[in-house]
């Protein structure tokens, strides 16, 4: 079962990367620089 969208969307769709900047990164205290140094990724 799922609900139809049948209004426009008047905003555009937020970046994934815009959702970890603002959602997840601080909460862990991480930083762009951190990620890219991290050996695990």
């Amino acid at each position: 079962m799922s609900i139809e969208n049948t209004e426009a969307r008047n905003i555009e769709p937020t970046h994934p990367g815009e959702m970890l900047l603002e959602d997840f990164m601080p909460d862990y205290g991480l930083t762009a620089t951190t990620l890219h140094h991290s050996p695990d990724l």
